[in-house]
Order: structure tokens, then C-alpha cells, then sequence
């Protein structure tokens, strides 16, 4: 056809640097290669899609989630303490990388609830872990992502003769989505499961509690 498309991009610069770009249109996708210095805009056509660790980047990242717990016990088939509600904040810091995977420090702290023989105990949890997550679909503003990871955690009530008492390892896994507001403002929504085990007690080890967890947070990068 001789029809002829028009469109203007108006771009509002903030920093000086270089980021690729990509145009999509009526079947239509174009690469370009965008270049800022202090007073000179440059735009070179025909660029390829960036490769991970050529032209994609690396970026330092961190941020924080709130997550819902339900509390699964059941350890050493110990029916004593029926698991309740509870929650859980980390804070996290680590890399993230154009091809959308991540990898973070995290601490956690947390509360839950528990029936021990008719009465309401208060459970204090405890986490430090390493997580992996994966997003998919890197140019799309909403990215579904997988995470897993594990570390160390303490589960605390009552005393060592009475009450839950664990500090050893856990696992994590789950899924969900990210929500780009901005280019470096991120938000999170995700469900998953932790696995909880004792395997350093010198008088009884092995699976402890499943939690799921239901979280929201936001990371930014910088």
C-alpha cells in the first residue's frame, strides 16, 4: 500500500545515559538505540534485540512485602498445636537483571497464631534466606514470575518443654506477578508455600510446619 503512518514520540529525558527502545506497530517492530548527553539527543535506527549481558542491563535493587500466613504444624505428628493465622515482613536487597532474573538477600519477621489444648499462643517467626525469581515477558508492564529460595528461620513459643521451639532450615516456592509503575518503581503480588524442618536437634528431626503465604510489596531499582 502507499498509505503513509505518522506518530510522534515525545520523550521527557531525566538522566544522562543510553537504553534501547522498541517500536511496534501494525505488525511493524523497530529497535533503536537512544543516546542522552547534557544537551544532545541521538537516536540511531536498526539496532537489534539487546542480548542479557551485552545490551541489557544490571541493576541494584531493593524493597519490602507484607505477607498473610496460614500455619500448618505438625510435627513429629505432634497434634498439641493446631496452627492458625499469621504474618510476615522482609526486607530484601540484591541484583536484578534485564532478563528478568533476580536474585536477593532477605530478613523476615513475623507473628502467628496457635491452639495449644484449648488456649491461643502468639508463635514469633524469625527468617534470613536467599530468593531467585524469574519474570517473564520483559517488555510487558504486568510480568508473571516464579521465585523459590531458603535459609534459616526460628519459630518461638512458650519454653523448650512447653511451646513450639525450631531453629533450623526452610524452602520456599512460589508464583505471581509484577506490576512496572515506573521504569524503576516495582510492584509485587505472590503466593506461595514455605516448608519448614528441623535438621540440627540432637533429640528429634524432620518436617515441621507448612506455611502458605499470601504477599504485596514494592521494590525499587537504582
Amino acid at each position: 500500500h502507499d498509505d503513509a503512518i505518522g506518530a510522534a514520540i515525545v520523550g521527557q529525558p531525566r538522566e544522562r545515559g543510553q537504553t534501547t527502545i522498541q517500536i511496534r506497530a501494525s505488525g511493524v517492530r523497530q529497535w533503536i538505540l537512544v543516546h542522552l548527553t547534557e544537551t544532545v539527543l541521538a537516536i540511531s535506527p536498526g539496532m537489534g534485540q539487546p542480548e542479557p549481558g551485552t545490551g541489557g542491563w544490571r541493576m541494584w535493587t531493593a524493597g519490602a512485602r507484607a505477607s498473610l500466613l496460614t500455619y500448618s504444624f505438625n510435627f513429629m505428628g505432634d497434634t498439641t498445636f493446631a496452627g492458625k493465622l499469621g504474618f510476615v515482613g522482609e526486607a530484601y536487597g540484591g541484583l536484578e537483571w534485564s532478563s528478568g532474573f533476580a536474585v536477593v538477600g532477605q530478613i523476615g519477621f513475623g507473628g502467628m497464631k496457635a491452639d495449644s489444648v484449648g488456649r491461643s499462643v502468639a508463635v514469633s517467626l524469625v527468617e534470613r534466606a536467599l530468593r531467585a525469581q524469574y519474570a517473564f515477558m520483559r517488555y510487558n508492564k504486568i510480568r508473571p514470575v516464579v521465585e523459590f529460595g531458603g535459609g534459616m528461620y526460628r519459630a518461638r513459643s512458650g519454653t523448650v518443654q512447653q511451646g513450639i521451639w525450631n531453629a533450623s532450615f526452610f524452602f520456599l516456592g512460589g508464583a505471581g506477578v509484577d506490576y512496572s509503575f515506573t521504569p524503576k518503581l516495582v510492584g509485587e503480588f505472590r503466593v506461595g508455600n514455605r516448608q519448614q524442618f528441623e535438621w540440627t536437634s540432637s533429640h528429634a528431626n524432620g518436617h515441621v510446619a507448612s506455611l502458605f503465604y499470601f504477599g504485596a510489596g514494592v521494590r525499587a531499582r537504582f
